[in-house]
């Protein structure tokens, strides 16, 4: 199976599931308002749309395996460093947290290119306050802390 019908098959199950979980939010209780659901459907179909073009485009190219060898070992250690990174939420939060795993990531990315190692420090870091800015002051939402600081010493 292509790559392309196989993003487009996996769209269309996440636009589905995404409507699914919408329509079992409660209604609002405020008068005139649109509800909780809607954003998440406009969402589900802006995933869905697309999903469905992927599934059945007319394949223009030659057939090739939806991931070779070094794409599945690549995708298993992209895995692993996600799990790492929930696990280094919990324990130290995401000021810490973050800029260590975006930089592993742009390391990964980055392979064959040659990148100075300050430069992504540099990238993690800026990313790192941008979406802190953005959730936290923008939002007012808290990000988690972590346990480590959370110790009552």
């Amino acid at each position: 199976m292509k790559r392309d019908r196989v993003n487009g098959i996996v769209g269309v199950i996440i636009g589905v599931l995404i409507i699914a979980g919408a329509l079992r939010l409660p209604p609002s209780k405020v008068p005139d308002d649109i509800g909780p659901a809607v954003f998440p459907i406009i969402a589900a179909v802006m995933i869905i749309i697309p999903g469905l073009f992927l599934t059945f485009k007319k394949a223009f190219t030659e057939e090739c395996p939806f991931l070779n060898r070094q794409e599945w070992k690549r995708l298993g250690i992209l895995v692993l460093v996600f799990i790492l990174y929930a696990v280094l939420l919990y324990m130290v939060g995401f000021l810490v947290a973050t800029p260590i795993i975006t930089f592993i990531i742009s390391k990964m990315f980055s392979q064959g290119k040659k990148v100075p190692a300050w430069q992504l420090i540099v990238y993690a870091l800026i990313l790192t306050i941008i979406v802190y800015m953005c959730f936290y002051k923008g939002l007012g939402l808290k990000l988690p802390r972590g346990e480590f600081f959370n110790l009552d010493l």
